[in-house]
């Protein structure tokens, strides 16, 4: 399961480098990883490219727990504020 952000005046980019290690996340989809055009899921979605390319992707699986959730959350809203 894949949730995406898009926060408009972020540079997606800059703003998961800002992030690591704490946190890991991607600006793009798990299947197109490295890829430099934007995400075809995304257009599908509705973004256009512009869209596409400043939003950012949390990954979920089975083993993510909702304490993760919470401290990563935390970590992105604090990054935000600052």
């Amino acid at each position: 399961m894949n949730l995406n952000i898009l926060i408009d005046g972020i540079d997606a980019d800059d703003f998961i480098s800002s992030l690591q290690p704490k946190i890991s996340l991607s600006t793009s989809s798990a299947c197109s990883t490295g890829e430099i055009e934007t995400s075809h899921v995304l257009n599908a979605i509705g973004l256009d490219d512009e869209k596409a390319r400043i939003s950012f992707r949390i990954g979920l699986g089975r083993f993510t727990t909702k304490d993760y959730l919470k401290v990563a959350i935390k970590i992105i809203v604090d990054k935000l504020k600052n």
